[in-house]
């Protein structure tokens, strides 16, 4: 039977290196990890749009029904708003897919996911040109 899998998904920001300064802490304890850094841009600029997002969360989820296909246990952990972006689009279809998740670790979470602010940032965060977050700052 494979090792349990943990998906570490990155903050804004954040670099393979650092994030792979949390996996060594779980692959010491036996366990797989994949760290997912690709939709972390360090400027809000840059910020991926939600099809960017999609794309991500779909090989990410692929990944986890696969390893899950094999016998193994999958678990996530994310940090901040970046990765609480990614687990929500990445939880979706998981859902769908009826793959099940062993596990959820929030590190440093942007408070509760489903409140105003929660929705406000991820709107921000998702929309492409500071013209569009100028009028968000007028609404």
């Amino acid at each position: 039977m494979p090792k349990p899998k943990v998906f570490l998904l990155g903050w804004t920001g954040a670099q393979r290196k650092h994030v792979e300064k949390y996996a060594s802490v779980y692959e010491a304890h036996g366990l797989e990890t994949e760290c997912v850094v690709d939709h972390c841009p360090m400027f809000v600029s840059e910020l991926p749009r939600l099809s960017t997002l999609d794309a991500v969360a779909t090989r990410v989820a692929e990944a986890a029904e696969a390893w899950v296909a094999t016998g193994g246990k999958i678990v996530f952990a994310f940090f901040s708003n970046g990765g609480a972006f990614l687990w929500l689009r990445t939880a979706t279809k998981l859902a769908a897919a009826n793959v099940p998740v062993s596990a959820l670790i929030i590190d440093s979470a942007p408070g509760h996911l489903l409140s105003l602010r929660f929705a406000f940032n991820f709107w921000w965060e998702a929309v492409p040109s500071p013209v569009s977050r100028a009028g968000l700052v007028l609404l």
